[in-house]
This record gives C-alpha cells, structure tokens and sequence, in this order.
C-alpha cells in the first residue's frame, strides 16, 4: 500500500533545507577564515612576534630574490610533467625508459627546489631574534607561510607563490 504524497512532501521540505544551511554555513566559513588577517599567505607580521620594520624588509628581499631565482627551475619542472604525462599516455607503445629518464630529471628538479628553499629559509632565520626563531621553527623544515614551497598529504607536490 502506497502512502500518499502528502507524506513525502514536509520529508522533503526538511531535507532540502538541512542541504541548504549546510552549504551556506560552509561558504561563510571558508570566507571567514580567508578575511582573518593570519590565514592570509605570506603574513609574518602575524606569525613572528616583534619583527621590525629592518627585519620585515629584509624578509621580504630575500623571499623575492629566491622566487626569481626559483623560477626558471618551477618552468623547466612544469615542462618535465608535461613530457612525462605526454611519454606515459595516450597509444599503446609506451616508451618506459624515456618516461624513466624525464623521472629523474623531476627528481633532480625537485632536489634543487628543496636546496634553495632550505637556504632561503636559513637566510630568513638568520635575521630573527630567539623568541623568533622558535615561532618560526615551529612551523616547519618546508610548511608554514614562510617558504616557496610546502608537502601536501599525497607527498611531495610543491606549491609556490
């Protein structure tokens, strides 16, 4: 025996509207967190505590000199992907040892990357205070706010500015 409509109707209804407050409570929350001043990229007056003006100057050369000098390895690391996914799909004859060797041109890439960072990162340091330092230890070898670059939980994918 089938019920009527008029059963599934306010069933419906409450559905429908439990959906739309769960969606609009996730929106105000994402755009809550992006106006906070300290969830913002790249903001060290919030993270390290008493940085100077000298320092914050200092900080903000460094940070920009090792973009520049990241760049080109960023570039030709984009390129080595695009080839690989270009070697590894697509047809059926697969050429594995060229996909191999575009593996480890990645890997050197990376390994350049992962350098310049770490020197990039002891160059900010060195400017800091020891109350400083610890914030900004604490923060992580290549995570936080401070690098180029950072992990992501499937490993090492790098996220630049």
């Amino acid at each position: 025996m089938e019920k009527p409509m008029k059963y599934y109707i306010p069933s419906l209804i409450l559905l429908f509207t439990f959906m739309f407050a769960e969606t609009a409570a996730a929106q105000q929350g994402r755009r809550a967190m992006a106006e906070r001043p300290h969830f913002q990229r790249g903001n060290m007056e919030y993270m390290l505590p008493d940085l100077t003006d000298e320092q914050r100057e200092q900080i903000r050369d460094i940070r920009l000199k090792a973009q520049e000098e990241s760049l080109d390895l960023r570039n030709q690391l984009n390129e080595k992907r695009a080839r690989l996914r270009t070697l590894t799909t697509g047809g059926d004859e697969i050429d594995t040892e060229a996909a191999n060797q575009v593996i480890e041109e990645v890997g050197a890439l990376r390994t350049e990357l992962m350098k310049q960072h770490l020197q990039t990162r002891m160059n900010i340091r060195e400017l800091l205070t020891d109350e400083q330092k610890v914030v900004f230890d604490s923060h992580g070898a290549f995570g936080g706010n401070f690098g180029d670059m950072k992990f992501n939980r499937r490993g090492m994918r790098f996220h630049h500015r």
